[in-house]
This record gives structure tokens, sequence and C-alpha cells, in this order.
């Protein structure tokens, strides 16, 4: 787990199965910080990133990363996202692991205040470095990107689009021989993605109006059903932001999300299984 301390020091701890106790948290950085992420794999090793107190309107967004072999953390290797000189770099970001422990991180570079595109940057743990930034979207994305690794080190990206003034959900995947086309989801006023107990990609997308709708890969990894309609929709648009996606033992969907009513006003947390 890593956190933050009083924005001043980013700390991690790990949990042991075993005697059921965390650790004593270590300091991985000292300083400004926010926005943390930790990713995992299969062999337990780890990636976690933050940003740096760069920020906006310098240009550029300071990144630290430090990368956990199963035994012990290395120190925090600092470099900045995006390639723009003129903007204000990105407030946020996704990251994930290689089973080699090296991390992709994919974010909405920002020039000027208006999003520019989507990029990826891999960090290699064997030379401590980063390639070069590469551009995966530039159609107008929005600020929402998400990522994930397979065991077998299947890249799926996800992330937004803005369509003559509306969202749409995007997915980019990587098989190791470069970015497949995008797929076009549909139109998405928040999305949640995660991969199902198989593997393959399951992506549920709330629009502004109509029904929260499910998306999943075929086992070919390329093709989508779907949208599979759960009969839920918001009264409020956009106000279905709290989503969240598990998997039962059967590897059924499982949706938790918020509608907010305003005739009463209340807000209802409603739960989802998709068979």
């Amino acid at each position: 787990m890593l956190f933050r301390s009083g924005a001043q020091s980013m700390l991690s701890t790990r949990y042991d199965t075993t005697s059921g106790t965390w650790s004593a948290p270590e300091v991985r950085e000292a300083g400004v910080l926010n926005t943390p992420h930790v990713a995992t794999n299969a062999s337990g090793k780890a990636v976690a990133a933050w940003l740096g107190a760069m920020g906006n309107g310098t240009g550029m967004t300071a990144l630290s990363i430090s990368t956990f072999d199963g035994t012990t953390w290395a120190a925090p290797v600092h470099s900045t996202l995006g390639t723009g000189s003129s903007g204000s770099g990105p407030d946020e970001f996704a990251i994930a692991a290689y089973s080699n422990g090296d991390a992709l991180v994919i974010y909405a570079e920002q020039i000027n205040g208006a999003s520019r595109a989507v990029e990826a940057q891999r960090f290699r743990v064997a030379s401590g470095q980063w390639d070069a930034p590469e551009a995966i979207e530039t159609a107008s994305p929005g600020g929402e990107t998400l990522l994930a690794i397979d065991a077998s080190d299947r890249v799926t990206a996800v992330y937004q689009t803005d369509v003559v003034m509306t969202n749409h959900t995007v997915v980019r995947r990587n098989f190791g021989a470069g970015w497949t086309p995008a797929v076009d989801l549909g139109p998405a006023g928040s999305l949640v993605f995660s991969l199902d107990p198989s593997d393959n990609p399951v992506v549920v997308v709330s629009p502004d109006s109509g029904s929260l709708g499910v998306r999943r890969c075929a086992a070919d990894g390329t093709t989508w059903d779907g949208p599979v309609a759960t009969g839920f929709a918001s009264s409020t648009p956009n106000a279905m932001y709290m989503m969240t996606l598990a998997f039962d033992a059967a590897g059924h969907p499982v949706i938790v999300d918020a509608d907010v009513v305003q005739a009463a006003p209340t807000q209802l947390i409603r739960l989802t299984v998709c068979e």
C-alpha cells in the first residue's frame, strides 16, 4: 500500500497474510507530493508512482517512480510526463506492472489547458530509464485514463475522447506488437474498467442519459459485445460517478453505483450482477 502523509512524505507499507499485520510505514520520498498509485503483478513485484511539486503551470509534471522486486524497494527515479513545453502537464495518470517488474503509465497530456494526446511511457527496471513517450490518441482525449496488464503482458488502455462535445469511451490493446486500432464503446459520462478472472477486459459505461451498459471483450481479444444494459439509469445526468466493478466466484461482473434522486433528494446505492 502507498499513501501520502500530511502532503509531506510518500510512505509504503505491506500486509503480511501469515501474521495478519501491516509492516511499519517506510518513507519512499519526502516533499510536497500527491496522486499516489501502486500496481502489482502475479509474481509479487510492484511499481509505485506519484506526482511531485511541479504540478500545473510549470510546463511539465514531475513524476517519481519506485519499483519493488519482492524484497526491497528501489530508490525513486525522477522524471517528467509528457512532451509539451507550453502546457501544464497531466494531473492524473494510470500505472500497471509487467511480469518482469517494468512499469507502464498512460496519461492525457495537456497543452495550454487543452487535452492534446493520450500518451504511454514504459519504465525499464533493468536500466532504470524511461522509454520515450508514445502518443496513442490525438482525437481530443479527456482526462480519465485507465490501464491494466494481464499475466501474459497484454496491455489494455481505456480512456475518454470528446466526440462532438460528448465524451466517448475508447479502448486500445497492445499484445506486444503495437497498439490495436481504437474501439469506440460509445458515449460515457463516467466509466469503470477491470480484467475478469480470465484476464478479459470488462468496461462499464455510464452515459449522461440511458442505462448503465456492460461491455465485455470476447476470447479473441478484440471483439466487444453489448452493450448489455443493466436496466439502471441515472435520475440526474452525470450523477453515477461512484461506480466500482468486481467479479463473483463464477466470473460475473458485479457493479455497485450511486444515483442521486433530485426529487427527494436522496442517494441510492445499487448492486447489479450481470450474468
